[in-house]
């Protein structure tokens, strides 16, 4: 058995004997699956591949035509017109060897982030429709079918296919309608899914294969007619979620015991709210300029060292240099974000890998988005939630995203982005936490119809003109609406901001003092 004994890796990418997606890895002498354990000698792998010197060879078997084969870069090695082994170029060089022989795929090059086989025949938005299918046989398949009238690219499998159209996100999201046309079949069904779950649904339809298992094998049955009949009826995938079997009634009780994604970072929210949770949109609202961000950063901070959840961060208002500052200060108990503090971009990096865990892909920041149109920006939060794995998103703040508009128009955007986010939290399962203004009534600004849908409104106020020099850091909380049985609704407590020791908030609690030293500092 090959192993690698402490070798330096050179490449990964997804097994060819599992559905691992990046656990195959190659050494100078070897291959070595850290999955499945399957492994070969580098003397099982073919030399080096010059594709230059090879032809394209039309396989009978296969039922492609030789212009559909050249328009994707499919090349055969023959002997004795018997095919030996075809090459499959990805857009970044890397190549999928099949060997006829031995009925086995190699790897050369690196497929980690080789994206879709054929994208560089397209450019985005180049036509209406994107066709996305599970192998390289089956996109040059679809495409034939439909004499070039769509995009069709592939997966590199199916265990590998959400991390392949994660790649090539901006890509795929340029098309008007993106068709799912993966293999019938458990493999094929689970990767659709998950690939599903990353675009708006509206652009989303599905190939439903009937006769066959695949693209290729209608073409290979000469059934290339049935195939863009499929293609031209593809439908929008029935909604899940109806359950009636006493089997679906008991999963769904223990689904709602994992529901809890987070705690808050106060006693007294956490004891009032009990904690973050999947499905949820969480609204905290209050005046310009009272500590809302500040909550925030509390918040994530507590998140990040208190859950293995992914993390999404937007700031509107913010530079991702300050989001990062505002967390360090958390860490280090130290004004990182203040000239002159003595902490250095080294203390706040080291203070990041600590808040992170060590892990570069459990939070991802955003500050701003580059356009208007309310669609771009679920887009965006789509993705860090299905691309990025992100469980809870905090929004800072909801109420940026229709500054500058016409009443009306603002109005009617807001409306129309706080119901999708509410549609896409209990779809994909993540929390949303966001923030919004209010008037001087206490009222949102814009429209009433936020508070309406959130499951959670949190209502905060501080008096910031008090001549107490304490009252005017002090941040009261005031629970509107709590998600669930046994919520508690009213004033539930208060915080204030120490900027003598810790730079940070701190709960005070029920029936606190103050002494004498925090007031001067404050």
């Amino acid at each position: 058995m090959y192993q690698p004994n402490g070798k330096r890796a050179l490449n990964q990418g997804p097994c060819p004997h599992c559905k691992s997606s990046d656990a195959w890895t190659e050494y100078e002498d070897g291959f070595f699956c850290f999955s499945c354990e399957a492994n070969e000698s580098k003397r099982m792998v073919q030399p080096k591949i010059d594709l230059s010197v090879l032809e394209t060879k039309v396989i009978p078997t296969r039922g492609l035509v030789e212009y559909a084969l050249r328009k994707y870069g499919v090349k055969t090695e023959v002997n004795n017109d018997e095919p030996v082994r075809t090459f499959f170029t990805y857009p970044n060089g890397a190549v999928k060897v099949r060997d006829w022989k031995e009925k086995k795929f190699y790897v050369h090059g690196p497929m980690v982030n080789a994206g879709l086989f054929g994208k560089d025949n397209f450019d985005a938005g180049c036509t209406d429709t994107v066709v996305i299918t599970e192998g390289e046989y089956d996109a040059v398949a679809f495409y034939q079918a439909l004499g070039g009238k769509a995009a069709v690219v592939s997966v590199q499998s199916s265990s590998t296919a959400k991390r392949d159209c994660k790649n090539d996100f901006d890509f795929l999201n340029s098309f008007d309608k993106i068709i799912l046309a993966f293999d019938n079949d458990d493999p094929g069904r689970e990767a659709k899914a998950k690939v599903a779950s990353m675009f708006d649904p509206k652009k989303l339809l599905t190939v439903k294969f009937t006769q066959f298992k695949d693209a290729n094998d209608y073409v290979r049955h000469g059934k290339e007619y049935d195939l863009y009949q499929l293609w031209e009826n593809a439908s929008r995938e029935t909604p899940d979620g109806i359950i009636h079997s006493f089997r679906d009634i008991e999963e769904a009780l223990n689904e709602h015991k994992q529901h809890k994604l987070a705690s808050y970072p106060f006693d007294c929210l956490e004891n009032a709210l009990f904690g973050l949770h999947k499905g949820e949109l969480v609204l905290f609202k209050g005046m310009e300029g009272i500590g809302k961000t500040e909550i925030f950063r509390a918040m994530e901070y507590h998140a990040l060292k208190t859950t293995t959840e992914n993390i999404g961060i937007i700031r509107l208002e913010e530079t991702l240099g300050d989001t990062i500052r505002g967390l360090a200060t958390y860490h280090l108990q130290a004004p990182a974000m203040m000239e002159n503090s003595g902490v250095s971009n080294q203390d706040v990096m080291n203070a990041y890998r600590d808040i992170v865990k060590g892990k570069d892909d459990k939070l991802f920041i955003q500050s701003g988005f580059d356009s208007d149109d309310p669609d771009t920006i679920l887009g965006n939060i789509r993705f860090l939630v299905s691309g990025c794995d992100c469980r809870i998103i905090f929004l800072d703040h909801l109420s940026m995203l229709v500054t500058g508009l016409e009443d009306d128009d603002e109005r009617k955007k807001l409306d129309y982005v706080v119901t999708q986010l509410k549609k896409m939290a209990i779809q994909l399962g993540f929390c949303l936490v966001t923030i919004m203004h209010v008037n001087d009534n206490g009222q949102t600004r814009s429209s009433r119809y936020p508070p309406k849908i959130a499951n959670t409104v949190i209502h905060m106020e501080r008096n910031i003109r008090h001549p107490d020099p304490f009252e005017r850091k002090k941040l009261s909380f005031i629970v509107e609406k709590g998600r669930g049985q046994g919520a508690k609704t009213g004033p539930v407590g208060s915080v204030y901001y120490d900027n003598d020791t810790t730079f940070t908030l701190q709960e005070l609690k029920s029936g606190e003092d103050i002494d004498q030293d925090t007031l001067e500092g404050l």
